[in-house]
């Protein structure tokens, strides 16, 4: 009979499995940060690796996951998460145009970013253990769309509390459902959509509600 393996040390295999993605990405942007003041977002998307898109989607969206618009920053990452959704749902690379791929992040803000995902990483990690599984293509392609038009959200320049984070939370949870092949992330994920939904039906039932009395108050006739 083959000899039974402790279970601490099973244990132990598995969590390093679920650790690898943002352990990785965030050991490899430490590295790529030594000695830099700043970092493009080619460099920060070719420093996470294989999973780049996803990871990359990760990182750039923290800034964004509190209620202020940071309506400056917001549009090239923004576009950026977009692109990367776009080839999440296409399964294939795509090259980010030059003007977005170009745009600098300071290398200390980078680092605060790393050791957050660090922290959160190491809390995740429990949840998602016994939970993997949710690995398809439809459910990328899916998530790639998700992505995409989130992302293409959060570039809008508007400054309305939330117009950045509910994207953000969408793009954040999506991404990391696809790192992890979690179905828990997944319904959080679809949470994270209804909650948009409803955030951008409301949002534009009143831009129309307020164009419309803002027309009649001035007595404009059509």
């Amino acid at each position: 009979m083959p000899e039974k393996v402790p279970e601490t040390e099973m244990q132990a295999t598995q969590n390093a499995s679920y650790r690898e993605p943002l352990a990785q990405a965030v050991t490899s942007l430490g590295q790529a940060a030594t000695g830099r003041e700043h970092l493009t977002l080619q460099e920060i998307t070719h420093a996470v690796g294989t999973h780049g898109p996803c990871l990359a989607a990760v990182l750039l969206v923290l800034p964004f996951l509190q209620p202020i618009p940071m309506m400056g920053l917001s549009t090239p990452v923004g576009l950026a998460i977009c692109i990367s959704g776009i080839g999440l749902a296409l399964n294939r690379e795509v090259v980010l145009p030059k003007r977005i791929s170009s745009a600098r992040f300071p290398v200390t803000s980078i680092l605060k970013m790393t050791e957050y995902l660090a922290r959160f990483e190491s809390k995740l990690k429990p949840y998602l253990k016994s939970d993997a599984g949710l690995d398809s293509l439809s459910i990328h392609r899916f998530l790639g769309v998700l992505i995409a038009i989130h992302g293409f959200l959060l570039a809008l320049p508007l400054p309305v509390p939330f117009s950045n984070a509910l994207p953000a939370w969408m793009c954040f949870f999506s991404a990391l459902t696809v790192l992890f092949a979690s179905r828990r992330l997944f319904v959080i994920s679809i949470l994270a959509l209804i909650a948009n939904i409803v955030f951008w039906a409301g949002l534009l039932a009143a831009t129309i509600w307020g164009s419309h009395s803002l027309v009649e108050w001035l007595g404009v006739k059509f």
